[in-house]
């Protein structure tokens, strides 16, 4: 018999969820866990990669455990994540440093600038969306 199991994960700020379907949308397992969003300095908001890894393994595995199902059984995965962030990677694609994320305003000076030397119009114009903090 062919997979036919269907995974969703979801990848947010303060934790991941997954979430083992069957094609007709009943739920055979459901997993979560927490990860802490770091603030080193008043305005920064940073997470360690590796722990989105390590925890989309774990719920990943535990929502198949839950159903008494195996990886072989999924048809198909989807992916969900939290809104912007920048994760630096080097020529290995191994983490440089934490992940800036979203909730980060450390560039707001630079917003600022952009904002009343530029002006928001034009900024709209050429990237079709507004200037912000949250946005890498």
């Amino acid at each position: 018999m062919p997979p036919s199991l269907l995974m969703g994960v979801d990848l947010g700020t303060s934790g991941i969820k997954a979430l083992l379907l069957e094609p007709e949308g009943d739920v055979l397992g459901l997993a979560a866990k927490e990860y802490p969003l770091e603030m080193p300095h008043a305005g920064w908001a940073e997470q360690n990669p590796e722990a989105w890894y390590q925890a989309a393994i774990e719920t990943m595995g535990a929502a198949l455990a839950q159903a008494g199902a195996s990886g072989g059984e999924v048809a198909a995965i989807g992916f969900s994540g939290q809104m912007h962030g920048t994760v630096c990677l080097d020529n290995h694609g191994r983490v440089l440093r934490p992940a800036i994320v979203w909730p980060d305003q450390r560039s707001q000076h630079q917003v600022g600038r952009l904002r009343r030397e530029v002006g928001d119009e034009r900024l709209g114009e050429w990237t079709g969306n507004p200037v912000a903090t949250g946005f890498m």
